[in-house]
Formats: structure tokens, C-alpha cells, sequence
């Protein structure tokens, strides 16, 4: 995996687990759930140090602090890990990085540390209980228990008859089972505009749906199919009146600023938020590309683009393409 495809990936999960940190939990720590204040939630600066002065940095995929419902433990600091693969051995290997990161809070808040590790490599299998211990001459002097939710070892159809969304979202990446990728994604999306969510929520999931099916064309094609099924009707309308939506509203916006192409300024808007939606701050090169399109039109096909790119790499070249080639 190329940096840019990392870190897009990161960004999209962060995102994702920051509004669903209640349903993570509901699947990692279920009995822990009910004692926890998540209206106190507050998210920490991502970067802290080994030690108070300065010294290396560790960088935490999400780091927050949650009040407990009975006032004993007051915060509870929460520390989620996210990776994709199975690494390459390392000089330092996974339990002992998130060892050093445990303590590097513990030492940092003076509070009690949760560590989670969510995994997509392949060699994870499902959710375990890991135990990382450190031994000086054979003799032990430090063990940590981690929580360990291997997404891609875990059976979709089993997470699909619940009532978790962030599981809606997570199965397209499970074991599908005897079901066709086209008819997981499907699956999956139904699940999500039928659960009580509000509209941001559901299309934050939807997104993540969309963007790691990873069809083929001929995937494609069997999606589209099933798509025009009566049980699938609430999935095409909830896709095409966002994109209605975010066209018109973009549109509006554009024709409020007095600008004479109100329609290409609100392109540009609805662009510009999805774009962030999907993968964050858009980047200026891509930015100074759009500016300089001179018609509607490519723009209307640079929306098309953002809604079935896999990635942040992949939605640049498309689009780069279509810039400069036009």
C-alpha cells in the first residue's frame, strides 16, 4: 500500500470511528458501554511525546477521553490503532508499539489507558483478546492486554441481523459468505438507510460502503441490476436525491454570491464538499484544476468521479485526466 492510499485510508476511518465510537465499543467492549458518558467525549491532539520536554514522537490514530457514569474513574482515555495489512517484521513489533503508546498516555494523563486495535490485515482473525509481554532476563515485568477487532476474519451475515450501523459499514470488508460482492454492498446499504440515523450519519456510511466494495466492472453490472430491485428502491433514491441535493444546494450557493455562472460556482461548492466528505482537505493542485475548467459539463462528470473513485489517488487521476485532456 502507496503512503497516499494509507493515509487516505486512515483519514476515512478516523472520520468514521469519531461518529461511531458508541457502536465501536457496543462490538469491542459491550459490557464497558453502559458506564460510559459519550455526551463528555472530547478527542486529544494526536501527537504526544515520551516524555514531558520533548523527546520522539508517537503519532495515535485517535486518542479521546470519555467520563464514566459512576465518578470513580473519572476519564478514560481510549486509543484505537488502525491497520490495513499485516506488516513486514519490524524492529519493533505491534504489541510493543502499542505498549510504548500506553504508556506514553498513562505517563501523559495520569489516567486509566484502553488500548483497541482495529484491523483490516487479512491474518487477523475475527475479535481476540491479544497479551503483549515484556520480560528483562526471563523474568516478566510488564504485560498489557489489548482488544483486538480483526474485521476481515468476521462473518458479515452475522453483524447484517443486528443493529450495529458501524457493523453495516465494517461488513463490506467481512466474510461475505455465499454472497456475490454486489450483493453484500447492496446488503449492507439497505441496512443503512433503514436504521434510525440522521442524514449526515447515513451517508458517512454509505460512503464507506460505496468506496471499499471494490467492484469489477462486471460486479458493476450485477449492482446496477439488483439495483432496479423493488427491495433496493430506498438505496437508489437515498444515492441520486443526495447528488440532487448537493447539486442544487452547491448551485444556490453560487447563485447567492452573485456570481454570473451561479451554476458552475455551485458545481465547484458541491465539489468541493464532497470532496471533503469523502477524503478531506482537497489538495491545491486539484483545486486549481477545477477553477480552470471552462465548462458545466466536465464538472458534472468530475461529481460522477468522486462519487465511484476508491480513493483519494484514484479520484486525482481521474480528474487530472479529464482537466487536462479537455
Amino acid at each position: 500500500m502507496s503512503s497516499s492510499h494509507r493515509r487516505t485510508h486512515d483519514q476515512h476511518y478516523k472520520t468514521l470511528l469519531r461518529h461511531f465510537l458508541r457502536e465501536l465499543l457496543e462490538m469491542t467492549h459491550p459490557a464497558l458501554v453502559p458506564h460510559l458518558r459519550f455526551d463528555q467525549c472530547r478527542f486529544l491532539d494526536k501527537e504526544t511525546y515520551t516524555d514531558l520536554i520533548g523527546g520522539s514522537g508517537y503519532r495515535m490514530d485517535l486518542v479521546c477521553e470519555i467520563a464514566t457514569r459512576d465518578g470513580q474513574v473519572r476519564l478514560l482515555v481510549i486509543q484505537i490503532e488502525i491497520e490495513e495489512r499485516t506488516r513486514k517484521p519490524l524492529k519493533i513489533s505491534l504489541g510493543q508499539r502499542l505498549a510504548n503508546y500506553f504508556m506514553t498516555l498513562s505517563l501523559r494523563h495520569q489516567k486509566p489507558v484502553l488500548p483497541i486495535l482495529v484491523t483490516f490485515a487479512p491474518s487477523a482473525g475475527g475479535l481476540t483478546t491479544d497479551v503483549f509481554e515484556a520480560s528483562v532476563l526471563g523474568e516478566s515485568v510488564f504485560t498489557l492486554r489489548y482488544r483486538r477487532l480483526g474485521v476481515r476474519g468476521m462473518e458479515a451475515a452475522r453483524f447484517l441481523r443486528g443493529n450495529n450501523p458501524l457493523a453495516f459499514a465494517l461488513a463490506i470488508r467481512m466474510k461475505r459468505g455465499k454472497l456475490s460482492k454486489a450483493e453484500l454492498q447492496l446488503a449492507c446499504e439497505r441496512k443503512i438507510v433503514h436504521a434510525d440515523l440522521n442524514e449526515s450519519q447515513q451517508l458517512l456510511l454509505l460512503d464507506s460502503v460505496k468506496n471499499y466494495a471494490d467492484l469489477t466492472p462486471a460486479q458493476k453490472r450485477e449492482y446496477d441490476e439488483k439495483l432496479e430491485q423493488k427491495k433496493n428502491r430506498e438505496v437508489k433514491e437515498k444515492t441520486m436525491t443526495w447528488l440532487e441535493r448537493e447539486y442544487r444546494k452547491g448551485e444556490k450557493k453560487g447563485e447567492k454570491k452573485g456570481e454570473k455562472k451561479g451554476e458552475k460556482k455551485g458545481l465547484l461548492i458541491s465539489i468541493g464538499e464532497i470532496w471533503s466528505n469523502r477524503f478531506g482537505p482537497m489538495p491545491d493542485e486539484v483545486s486549481q484544476n477545477l477553477q480552470a475548467v471552462p465548462e458545466s459539463g466536465l464538472l458534472q462528470q468530475v461529481i460522477s468521479i468522486l462519487l465511484r473513485a476508491r480513493s483519494e489517488a484514484e479520484a486525482r487521476t481521474q480528474i487530472t485526466t479529464l482537466c487536462t485532456t479537455s
